[in-house]
């Protein structure tokens, strides 16, 4: 199940029982805009889920070389 926070991200729940957290859905649509997240979270977050869009989706999307 996903919901959407107020920031407009949207949170993935896992559903294994072990598993209580919340994961994160980020979907940048730069790199400027990956690299603000990581600055603001990297700390905090143990994991996120990164979503890439492909070129012919026609969706602002950031590359893989922006990623990594």
């Amino acid at each position: 199940m996903s919901k959407q926070c107020l920031s407009g991200l949207y949170l993935h729940e896992n559903n294994e029982e072990e598993m209580e957290k919340e994961i994160e859905t980020f979907y940048p649509t730069s790199r400027e805009e990956w690299r603000l997240w990581l600055m603001e979270n990297h700390q905090s977050k143990q994991s996120v889920w990164l979503v890439q869009y492909r070129k012919k989706s026609n969706i602002p999307s950031i590359s893989w070389s922006g990623i990594v």
